[in-house]
């Protein structure tokens, strides 16, 4: 799996005195593959190859810890910071439920967790978010859309987001899908399903999500979006492969899935 990091996003989390290409030549020896290492726009971009079966490496945040243990190893002073396993985030379980999930079988979606953002405002991200999403190959979308993807890059953990008001019913029914069911994706793109495949309806009946793969289109955060739902799931490994491949999507998200990242992050 090829990803992008820039060192900004790497030094987030790993606190370190030895130069971008330094830290590449010794990571490359013990851990993923820095095949290349560049200078733009003020900052370093890291082109990696992340251990097959190390997908928890594919992130700026798995490569920071990969390092801190190599470069200690090696004499080297560092310290890691910004732990995401050791932070804490309170919910409120007492507000109302604005919405409904209904998973067909617990095996499809092992952890599944969901939580809606009501009265956002939609527009274009901050200059730091933007420019980091640009060195790492993404196209920056809107502020909330970018988020999700700057998350993923930095933990590795793949987040979706609807718009909740084009959720039918505000309910949803993950499930796998039935031979010959379509889905529009938000690349626009129209794909006709095999059978087998994780999805997400909406109370009309209507796909929403090819489920670790991409979003429907039908669900799209757009510049009118006011409430937002955002799920942070994980799926079946070998289901996720399966879709991607057959239909062609090698997303970021179909790639980290199929190689079963660590349920607790």
């Amino acid at each position: 799996m090829d990803i992008k990091l820039t060192n900004s996003a790497i030094r987030r989390f790993l606190k370190t005195e030895i130069s971008p290409e330094e830290f590449a030549e010794k990571i490359s020896l013990c851990g993923p593959t820095f095949d290349r290492l560049y200078k733009k726009g003020g900052d370093y971009v890291f082109e990696i190859e992340a251990i097959t079966n190390r997908v928890d490496t594919a992130c700026a945040y798995g490569v920071a810890r990969e390092g801190n243990a190599i470069l200690n190893q090696m004499g080297i002073p560092t310290e890691l910071v910004g732990n995401p396993y050791e932070q804490q985030i309170n919910a409120h379980e007492s507000l109302p439920k604005i919405f409904n999930i209904k998973i067909s079988d617990p095996g499809l979606a092992p952890r599944f967790t969901a939580v809606s953002l009501k009265n956002v405002k939609i527009g274009k991200s901050d200059k730091d978010v933007s420019t980091l999403l640009e060195l790492c190959g993404e196209r920056p979308i809107n502020n909330a859309v970018d988020i999700t993807n700057e998350l993923t890059m930095l933990y590795g953990c793949p987040l979706h987001i609807f718009d909740l008001d084009k959720i039918e019913k505000k309910h949803l029914i993950l499930r796998e899908s039935k031979s010959g069911e379509t889905i529009t994706l938000l690349d626009g793109s129209k794909n006709k399903l095999s059978g087998g495949d994780i999805i997400i309806e909406d109370g009309g009946g209507k796909l929403i999500d090819l489920c670790g793969v991409m979003g429907g289109k039908k669900a799209e955060v757009d510049e009118n979006t006011k409430n937002i739902l955002l799920i942070v799931p994980m799926y079946h490994p070998r289901k996720i492969r399966k879709t991607s491949l057959f239909l062609q999507k090698r997303t970021i998200a179909s790639q980290i899935y199929e190689k079963q990242p660590d349920i607790e992050l």
